[in-house]
């Protein structure tokens, strides 16, 4: 083998090239994130994590970031991994007290509670009663939400439900 191909392998990978002439490139935070997103629609909910994961914890400064560590909680609470994606709403939610996406994570965050709830009043109502505490005040903090309408539809059903279960077991 002479010297000459074999440079041109070694020029070729230095500068990005593969010797067929193509460009290599990873892909941008913006493409890691749609191709997340259509993971995600898709129900391929690993390769999902695989793309937001890599983005939450390479381009943590970046919007693509921040978006990821929302995507991650929504992977969960696709499966119904209510505990792992209450976990991680909920460390949104501190972790960006003021982001713009806040509101969506406070609603999710109280939807995964609900999720877990007991609609029978005679049941354990735990649950119910964390989706109420992260609720009350939603209409203060978020007055323009879009997600206000719902979370007042569930808080005011699981208000019933609380109510209901204190009936019970007082009577």
């Amino acid at each position: 083998m002479s010297v000459l191909p074999t440079t041109f392998v070694l020029l070729a990978t230095l500068v990005g090239c593969t010797p067929m002439g193509t460009v290599s490139s990873t892909p941008t935070p913006e493409q890691r994130y749609e191709s997340g997103q259509r993971y995600l629609s898709r129900g391929y909910y690993e390769r999902a994590l695989e793309q937001f994961s890599t983005l939450r914890n390479y381009y943590r400064d970046s919007v693509y970031g921040l978006r990821a560590e929302l995507a991650i909680a929504d992977v969960y609470y696709k499966q119904g991994e209510w505990d792992l994606a209450r976990v991680s709403y909920d460390e949104f939610v501190r972790l960006h007290p003021t982001s713009e996406y806040l509101d969506y994570a406070v609603f999710r965050l109280g939807l995964t509670s609900y999720k877990k709830a007991s609609i029978f009043a005679d049941r354990d109502q735990t649950w119910t009663q964390v989706a109420v505490n992260v609720w009350t005040g939603f209409d203060v903090r978020f007055p323009e939400s879009e997600y206000l309408e719902e979370v007042q539809e569930h808080l005011t059903l699981r208000q019933i439900c609380v109510c209901g279960s204190e009936v019970y077991v007082s009577s």
